[in-house]
């Protein structure tokens, strides 16, 4: 597509004026402000409503004429047929009960003098195999070097053959796991399902650590041997006490006994208290251990949710670009079926009949020899034979090529329709999947919240002042101690062996207290024991999804290094250096475009280390490779042009057809082909 001629009607500061132009390089020139960039304005507004400056919607209407029409009239060469396009906008200003104006803007559209509404013209360019999508990123020299790397990176791969993940992988020495795994999910779902078990094993790394010191807190510093051997000569000792009671009087035995049975009934009283502290710590410990395990899965399936959704969010643009690519070839494949060869020219050649005048001399009047006459019909006959035979050639390679293009149309809708069912099972199934997560967390959230119910319940402290045995044994101490206290005194001895005997068997109560705490040491051991051991399990799972990670990084890199040359084969003096090494030697992608300097035999990058020329040059090569592969020719505007001598706008180079807008000392604007 080329334009022939362009006409401003009331479009910014430009009246009435109309351009033609050549299907080569043109030249638009005048003073600064005469219109040269309204002219590439003109054109991107009329296909794709923006201006040069990529500005969405601009501000078309001229200051000196408020009331008119605003209009961009062009007559444009599409595959050698000329085909007149017109777009008008108007302007409504209404006045609102505020005093304030509101103005509404709406655009109609012509094709060939015939009304269109917006979307029948786009639809028509678009059957005439004109893609508006692309007219920018075609015909602009700075938008696509004004994407993201990302964005760029995508379009040059998809310039490339089909090397999938998976065949590159196979060839990555090292990345057998990968190549496995690409035969389930993509590089992008092992990329994002191994990132997702690094963090969560660095997470659970980062805190059974502190785990493990509360554990550790927890436990009580005893030595159990010389607690026991401590039991043992205070068992002894109370026993050779209380042989010495056994001789004493029967009121010093019953006073004994008294005591006994006092100190038998402290002895239960502790041992009760310590069993009861013993069984809340236990309680404790498993409820904060239930918790941990609720909400650790509960974060899993919140992961594993979140990866569905984006399959999911991936799917639905997959869906949405194999319908619009069905939706296409359907069109295609109508607009196809409906072209005809146009057999009137065949028709005329065969209608056409020997002039018979012809036989005659045009001087004298005579008949020309029989010779000469039949020579003449002779030669009519075979011209018109070889001129239908010619023409039927012309139909016969117009059939072979339409059928050709109907097999191409098909074929590309199989695929889609194939590719767009595949996107649709892969989108219900991941909605299940969905669905089936959304239970699982509420079901995990349902049972954290039942779990802290639950642990609110939990005392701090022990608590036996409602059980009925330790109230029983409070109350019978005391009974004991009165019947002990009622006993008359036998002696001063007895009372300091009573006090001795006492004071033994509270420090054998400690000392079987502490020997009993001792137990709640090793189940503790038991708990950091296997923290410790899902600690390592942590490790190794970080680990292994690392150097998955890091085979990922290796493909990537083989990736690149083999698609580079394909991608650069597209362009002739553009290289793109798709990847790049860090100081710290890491590997990292990039989409650097760089210019090739032939007369200094250098490279130099587009943006940075490029002159003008090579910026310029280096562009429209980009332009050129991308138009190539696309299979569209869009005109090409190139303003500042007036920083380019003469020598270098003749070496930037395009099979498409280029304006200049350049500034020139001119008064009137002019259009000019370039020598």
């Amino acid at each position: 597509m080329f334009i022939k001629s362009i006409e401003l009607s009331f479009f910014k500061g430009t009246r009435n004026k109309a351009f033609s132009f050549s299907d080569g390089k043109n030249i638009v020139s005048g003073k600064n402000g005469s219109g040269k960039t309204t002219i590439a304005t003109a054109f991107y507004w009329l296909f794709v409503n923006c201006d040069y400056d990529l500005k969405s919607n601009p501000e078309i209407f001229p200051d000196f004429a408020e009331d008119c029409c605003p209009s961009v009239t062009a007559v444009i060469d599409i595959d050698g047929t000329d085909v007149t396009v017109r777009k008008t906008q108007k302007r409504r200003v209404s006045e609102q009960k505020d005093g304030t104006r509101k103005i509404a803007l709406s655009n109609t559209y012509e094709i060939n003098g015939v009304p269109k509404t917006e979307r029948d013209f786009k639809e028509y360019l678009q059957s005439r195999g004109v893609n508006l999508s692309l007219i920018l990123s075609l015909s602009h020299p700075d938008v696509f070097t004004q994407q993201k790397t990302g964005d760029m990176r995508k379009i040059l791969f998809d310039m490339t053959s089909s090397l999938s993940d998976s065949d590159v992988a196979k060839v990555t020495s090292g990345c057998e796991n990968i190549v496995s795994l690409l035969e389930t999910y993509t590089m992008e779902e092992i990329t994002s399902m191994n990132k997702a078990s690094a963090k969560k094993a660095q997470e659970q790394m980062d805190a059974i650590p502190n785990q493990i010191i509360g554990l550790e807190k927890a436990k009580v510093d005893i030595d159990v041997a010389e607690q026991e051997l401590l039991k043992a000569a205070l068992t002894k000792e109370i026993s050779l006490i209380e042989e010495e009671f056994s001789k004493l009087s029967g009121c010093n035995s019953r006073k004994a006994q008294v005591q006994a049975d006092i100190n038998d009934l402290l002895l239960k009283l502790n041992t009760m208290k310590c069993n009861a502290e013993n069984e809340l710590a236990e309680r404790r410990s498993l409820y904060s251990s239930e918790v941990t395990k609720a909400r650790i899965e509960k974060s899993r399936i919140e992961q594993e949710l979140d990866s569905k959704k984006r399959i999911l969010q991936n799917t639905a643009r997959d869906i949405s670009f194999y319908e619009e690519d069905l939706k296409d070839s359907r069109e295609k494949y109508t607009y196809l079926m409906e072209k005809e060869f146009d057999e009137s020219t065949l028709n005329a050649i065969k209608a056409e009949r020997f002039d018979e005048n012809s036989l005659v001399c045009p001087t004298c009047g005579q008949e020309l020899p029989r010779e000469k006459q039949l020579q003449l019909v002779q030669d009519f006959a075979n011209s018109q034979q070889a001129r239908i035979k010619a023409e039927e050639e012309k139909r016969e390679q117009f059939r072979k090529d339409l059928d050709r293009e109907l097999e191409n149309c098909t074929n590309r809708g199989n695929l889609a329709h194939e590719k767009l069912k595949e996107a649709q099972e892969r989108n219900t199934s991941c909605k299940k999947d969905i669905a089936s997560l959304n239970l699982e967390i509420e079901k995990a959230a349902s049972k954290i919240l039942a779990l802290e119910k639950e642990g609110k319940t939990i005392p701090q402290t022990v608590d036996l002042s409602g059980n009925e045995e330790y109230i029983s044994l409070q109350s019978m101490i005391a009974d004991k101690q009165k019947e002990l206290d009622s006993i008359s005194e036998p002696g001063t001895y007895r009372m300091e062996k009573e006090a001795e005997l006492k004071e033994k068997k509270q420090q054998l109560a400690n000392c079987e207290a502490m020997i009993a705490q001792f137990q709640n040491n090793i189940r503790i051991d038991g708990q950091i024991e296997a923290l410790q051991k899902n600690l390592l399990t942590y490790e190794q799972t970080k680990a292994d999804s690392q150097r998955i990670l890091d085979q990922i990084d290796q493909i990537s890199k083989r990736k690149n290094e083999l698609l580079t040359d394909e991608i650069n084969s597209h362009f002739l003096i553009v290289r793109w250096v798709l990847f790049k090494y860090l100081k710290n030697g890491n590997y990292d992608e990039d989409c650097i475009p760089q210019v090739y300097d032939s007369r200094k035999d250098e490279w130099h990058t587009i943006g940075s280390s490029a002159n003008t020329a090579l910026e310029v040059m280096g562009k429209v090569d980009i332009l050129n490779g991308l138009q190539k592969f696309y299979g569209q020719q869009f005109p090409i505007f190139l303003d500042g042009a007036e920083c380019l001598d003469d020598r270098s706008k003749k070496m930037v180079s395009s099979d498409s057809q280029m304006i200049f807008l350049q500034v020139s000392n001119d008064d009137e604007l002019k259009v000019e082909e370039m020598a």
